[in-house]
């Protein structure tokens, strides 16, 4: 192992072509695996590397989200030297042949989820010495090989002997909802080799009371033995157990199955622009979701009727994954199977409104609203805008829902979103809402004494001064309001005796 800190405040991507050039002096053959932390660092040093045109020596990416045809081109060396830029999926998952270096940027892109603000970030961050050292050893599996580090030997002893446990950094709903469906018994005083942060536990508790999965004791509740039994997330499940309920499960069912796998759309640097085009066939621009389901349909029907390899030119064709678009397949089959079946009972124009109520269920708090500088303002205080890459980018509705909410390097985005009306999120989530009455008084025109009343979900004001009926607030402050402003000012339409009896004994005590 070698360490290489940087001079002076360099860049990632001139740190690695340094190293690179330094590699080359030494060792003009070996090929060269370079860890760098995620897809946006490795489309910048592969530029970078490319530019520089080394005789004999190609630049190959390796990412999770890259298509089969071109991780293929990694695991199969040619006759010239190979520059291979990976993320962390390269340092247990994969092994990559023929490496004599290794170039340890020394940092990965790491998702956590926030409790504070319930969104899930994906921040770079230093690897463990444990991760540090699974890197060095990908290098000399056939030979003598050397780990070039981009930091200093203090750095790396400073650093966290392993990495955080998954159970530490993600939502613990599904968890908590296992453990109690099993009988495990206490969730607070289970002996987790790795104990969560109590806060993460009762950040699981209430999402599950957000779908009704537990009740106000945290008992689990029918709805929640319900999703117990449903291999997939529960809030995604719920969406599933109302899809079945509104009779859109023939809908649902594929946009929950994509929910629950990698997304098979892939967008190659070389070709965006026809990647883009390609997947604008299937856009709809009041709603992702839809887009996904047009995407299934067109890809149900070439299944049907295409062989594999031309069902393979077909997903080449539209820029999405063969072996991806198999899982999400897959998964579609084993929730198919579990519910049963999957019919629809509504027509199909009235398919948009039930959909997504379906999708609300799951997720009844990953909602906004558009202010006046075009930020959408959601629950807790959340504020994103609609990311780049959703059709609604350029013409983003008043209400919006959304699946995910990531923050990505301090920009925080609305990922898979759809067009909402703000009545569907006071159905979906009418056991989560704050109500309030204001200014209370008699409407002679009414016949009745009203209030002005505001609803709001974790802050998000869904609806400012709606006129309601005072009594079912307050009954007792009602009847003192009717006696002293519609009987005792005469503002009552009644012929009734006591009335006008009423009207005499007011008038004499003037």
């Amino acid at each position: 192992v070698r360490y290489r800190p940087p001079e002076r405040e360099a860049g990632l991507t001139e740190r690695v072509v340094a190293a690179f050039d330094e590699i080359t002096r030494e060792d003009p053959k070996g090929d060269v695996l370079v860890f760098l932390p995620g897809e946006r660092e490795i489309r910048d040093t592969h530029l970078a590397l490319a530019r520089r045109q080394y005789r004999h020596t190609e630049v190959l990416p390796l990412y999770a989200r890259l298509s089969v045809k071109e991780q293929d081109r990694v695991f199969k060396p040619g006759p010239t030297r190979r520059i291979v830029l990976a993320t962390n999926v390269a340092e247990t998952s994969l092994t990559v042949p023929r490496i004599r270096w290794v170039v340890d940027s020394g940092d990965a892109r790491v998702k956590r989820y926030s409790r504070r603000s319930q969104i899930e970030r994906l921040h770079i961050e230093p690897v463990s010495q444990a991760a540090a050292n699974q890197r060095a050893g990908r290098c000399g599996r056939v030979g003598p090989g050397i780990c070039v580090r981009l930091y200093d030997e203090a750095d790396f002893a400073t650093r966290a002997a392993y990495s955080d446990p998954e159970i530490l950094r993600s939502a613990l709903a599904d968890v908590i909802l296992r453990m109690l469906d099993l009988g495990l018994g206490d969730v607070e005083s289970f002996p987790f080799i790795d104990p969560p942060d109590p806060r993460a536990v009762n950040d699981g508790w209430r999402r599950l009371a957000e779908i009704g999965a537990v009740d106000d004791a945290r008992r689990l509740t029918p709805m929640g033995r319900q999703l117990a039994r449903i291999p997939i997330d529960a809030q995604l499940g719920r969406m599933l157990v109302e899809a079945q309920k509104l009779g859109v499960m023939q809908e649902v069912l594929p946009i929950v199955a994509f929910l629950g796998t990698q997304d098979p759309r892939e967008r190659p640097a070389d070709r965006q622009q026809q990647a883009d085009a390609a997947h604008a066939e299937f856009a709809d621009p009041q709603s992702d979701f839809v887009g996904v389901l047009s995407l299934w349909n067109g890809y149900r029907g070439a299944h049907e009727e295409l062989t594999q390899s031309k069902l393979r030119d077909w997903c080449a064709k539209h820029f999405v994954s063969f072996m991806r678009m198999r899982e999400w397949r897959e998964l579609h089959r084993q929730l198919l199977l579990e519910a049963g079946g999957a019919s629809r009972t509504v027509t199909v124009s009235d398919v948009y409104e039930p959909l997504h109520l379906a999708l609300l269920a799951g997720l009844p708090t990953n909602v906004a609203r558009k202010d006046e500088q075009g930020i959408y303002r959601g629950t807790r205080e959340r504020r994103f805008k609609v990311f780049p890459g959703s059709a609604l980018a350029k013409k983003p509705p008043a209400w919006l829902f959304v699946a995910q909410i990531l923050d990505l390097g301090g920009k925080v985005w609305g990922m898979q979103c759809a067009r909402i009306e703000p009545g569907w999120i006071e159905r979906q989530a009418a056991h989560l809402l704050k109500r309030t009455c204001s200014d209370p008084h008699w409407s002679r025109a009414r016949g009745t004494v009203q209030a002005f009343e505001q609803v709001s979900l974790y802050g998000l004001v869904l609806v400012e001064r709606r006129a309601v009926t005072f009594a079912k607030q307050d009954p007792a402050l009602a009847h003192m309001i009717f006696l002293r402003e519609a009987l005792a000012r005469c503002e009552i339409d009644c012929r009734a005796d006591f009335v006008h009896a009423n009207v005499r004994v007011l008038e004499e005590a003037r």
